[in-house]
């Protein structure tokens, strides 16, 4: 398979009175949960409070009424019996995908705090591969693997806890990972501050964004 399409928001590009409006038409149309958009309503925390909002929108325009059918597993995973999809957000993007296979996907901001997790998250190998492909700054590398892992993970359904270090990356291929008797597929961009990755059962070459802000939900 060639290309993928990856639905996204760009929190900056949604003002005060454009969140209201989406809450607003989320609320009519009643595919999301009232009690759960009730909640996030109350957030005080404007960018908390925008990617959820946005989350919902990009899950109620894809899959409409379908939604009504979400539940969660024990890790907090939506999901739905017939469609598989995936849902990120990191600061000021929201990103959402779906395909006819298991598939997940991640996105994180590339930050400066992601260097707390250097010796939780990665083994010996992953943690020589950062600090050797990414001499300059090993941040980069830190976020990359880290999305690799939880994308995997997201797209695996596992509903144990799992520590990020038995989420094995094999750093001569990267674009292959074993899991749970299962490979998935692995694509990683580098988006301005960000990167993304993509972990499916098919497999893509390419990944295409489309901003989802001047379409109605």
């Amino acid at each position: 398979m060639d290309c993928i399409d990856i639905k996204y928001f760009n929190v900056n590009e949604i003002d005060d009175k454009s969140l209201d409006s989406y809450v607003e038409d989320l609320k009519l149309k009643g595919y999301i949960d009232r009690e759960r958009l009730d909640k996030i309503s109350d957030y005080k925390d404007i960018l908390s409070k925008k990617q959820r909002v946005l989350s919902n929108v990009l899950l109620q325009k894809e899959l409409k009424e379908k939604c009504k059918d979400i539940y969660f597993n024990k890790t907090g995973k939506p999901l739905l019996n017939d469609v598989y999809f995936s849902i990120s957000h990191s600061k000021d993007l929201v990103v959402y995908v779906e395909d006819d296979k298991e598939i997940g996907i991640d996105v994180e901001h590339i930050d400066r705090n992601n260097e707390t997790i250097l010796d939780y998250a990665f083994s010996d190998c992953e943690l020589r591969y950062i600090k050797d492909s990414f001499k300059n700054d090993i941040i980069y590398g830190i976020t990359k693997l880290w999305t690799i892992k939880e994308s995997v993970y997201k797209a695996s359904g596992v509903e144990e806890k799992i520590e990020p270090k038995d989420i094995k990356v094999d750093v001569d291929n990267l674009s292959e990972i074993l899991f749970f008797g299962k490979t998935y597929n692995v694509l990683t961009e580098k988006i301005d501050d960000y990167y993304l990755t993509l972990a499916s059962v098919n497999n893509y070459n390419d990944i295409k964004l489309i901003n989802e802000r001047e379409d109605k939900v």
